[in-house]
């Protein structure tokens, strides 16, 4: 395989005119992606509540509605992420929707609900470390296909 070596540096970078020998790295990055975001749907219907995920909660809902930020009341207020709102914020639509549902299943729905926003903000940081992983080789040096 061609190679260059960067001046100044005595590391060579093989070169790939158009998208040769790729493809199946687009293909584990599809898979991977869609692994985790599995998973964490998975896990956020399934799991159980954790030991301190209402005291979170509770915390932001305070904070979304009375707009009340102290934590000394309270000696499990340790949180300091108005972030959680929106899973506060989910919840809450979610208690309108899951009204009728018998007892299990509406917490069910309630718990998944409250977790989609942290699920969402995987994603977007999925897709983050994507783009700025594609625009990585502009950042270091320009990769041109030698015609030689």
């Amino acid at each position: 395989m061609a190679g260059r070596t960067d001046a100044g540096t005595d590391r060579a970078f093989p070169l790939h005119c158009g998208h040769q020998g790729v493809g199946w790295l687009w293909w584990v990055t599809v898979l991977a992606v869609a692994f985790g975001l599995a998973a964490t749907l998975l896990s956020a219907w399934r799991a159980s509540e954790t030991p301190d995920e209402p005291v979170h909660l509770e915390w932001s809902r305070r904070l979304l509605l009375e707009r009340v930020t102290e934590r000394r009341s309270n000696e499990y207020f340790e949180s300091k992420s108005p972030v959680s709102m929106l899973n506060v914020v989910a919840r809450r639509l979610a208690r309108r929707v899951a009204a009728g549902d018998d007892e299990p299943r509406r917490g069910c729905v309630l718990r998944f609900a409250s977790r989609l926003p942290t699920a969402f903000l995987f994603a977007i940081l999925l897709a983050a470390v994507f783009l700025a992983a594609r625009a990585w080789p502009r950042w270091t040096w320009p990769l041109r296909c030698s015609t030689s």
